[in-house]
């Protein structure tokens, strides 16, 4: 549940840090969406942002010097907020409710990445990566986020299209698979998605969870960057019997001159048996892992200036 479930917080102007279920909007609490949610098959989450406050709420009221100011300065509130003095205590808040509630899952978020730290990545399960949410935009901001940290705390949506925020246009397999190089989540309207997209993005979404795992803990490969054009990211199981092959083309670039996919990590004794989803590879393709190294495979993708493909190897019989 997002923004706006608790005290007065109608809009982004009152109720920030008063985390009581906004009595107009649930009457009877929090218990029947939640029991609902459930029921669904889903857990139930809330949205929380601890270190902010609005002037306009019942804890600034009870103590306004809790907010971060100097005694001779008035405070500014910024996007009709103002920051709380307890950042060494969100910490410490941290840690008593995954000792009361092991099973709760915690994401990081602060504006968008602003909170990916180990000190907070010691004390949850993934971070939001940034609010730009364009599938394009993402690859290179992925790319960043890679050089790091792993892409198992990495949170990746599926947005509408055109992006809400930067109102451009992409296919959906190019949104699945961009956000498919993180955790793969959905954060799109999906009652406006036609029937044929609905389909569509359960089957992204079972592909995703047949290689979840060497995606999220696998050994990552960049082949190439962002500026190339088109470029791809490797993950390779830990045992070596898989590897993931994320591939991108973010605008028009000349086919010819696209680079062979040499791939790395793979044993060099097997042969693997390579699986094309969105490409041009015959189905069932095998080859050696040596051949794979030194020759790789072709970078075809399919036309136009959003394309992208995802390539499944496992260990051939």
């Amino acid at each position: 549940m997002d923004d706006c479930w608790f005290g007065a917080r109608s809009s982004d102007r009152a109720g920030l840090v008063d985390w009581t279920p906004r009595p107009t909007a649930f009457p009877e609490g929090l218990r029947p969406l939640a029991d609902h949610v459930h029921g669904l098959g889903m857990r139930f989450g809330l949205w929380v942002e601890p270190e902010l406050v609005n002037p306009d709420s019942e804890l600034f009221r009870e103590g306004p010097e809790w907010v971060l100011h100097l005694p001779d300065r008035t405070a500014h509130p910024l996007r009709n907020q103002l920051v709380l003095d307890f950042p060494l205590g969100t910490h410490r808040v941290l840690d008593e409710l995954c000792a009361a509630r092991p099973a709760l899952r915690i994401e990081a978020c602060s504006g968008g990445g602003g909170r990916v730290d180990l000190a907070s990545l010691a004390r949850t399960d993934q971070a939001w990566t940034s609010d730009d949410t364009d599938a394009v935009d993402r690859l290179a901001i992925q790319h960043g986020f890679s050089q790091l940290y792993p892409a198992q705390v990495m949170g990746a949506w599926v947005t509408d299209s055109p992006n809400p925020h930067t109102r451009r246009a992409v296919p959906l397999p190019f949104r699945f698979h961009s956000a498919m190089a993180g955790a793969l989540s959905i954060g799109g309207d999906l009652t406006r998605w036609s029937a044929a997209e609905l389909a569509e993005a359960a089957a992204y979404v079972a592909r995703y969870k047949a290689v979840r795992s060497t995606v999220l803990t696998g050994h990552q490969y960049r082949l190439g960057s962002p500026s190339d054009g088109a470029h791809a990211v490797q993950y390779v199981a830990r045992d070596g019997g898989e590897s993931v092959v994320l591939q991108w083309r973010a605008g028009p670039v000349d086919r010819a001159q696209a680079p062979r996919l040499r791939l790395r990590g793979l044993d060099p004794q097997a042969a693997y048996r390579v699986d094309d989803d969105g490409g041009t590879l015959p189905t069932g393709t095998v080859r050696s892992g040596a051949a794979l190294a030194a020759h790789g495979l072709p970078a075809r993708l399919p036309p136009g200036d959003h394309a992208s493909r995802m390539l499944a190897l496992r260990r051939a019989e």
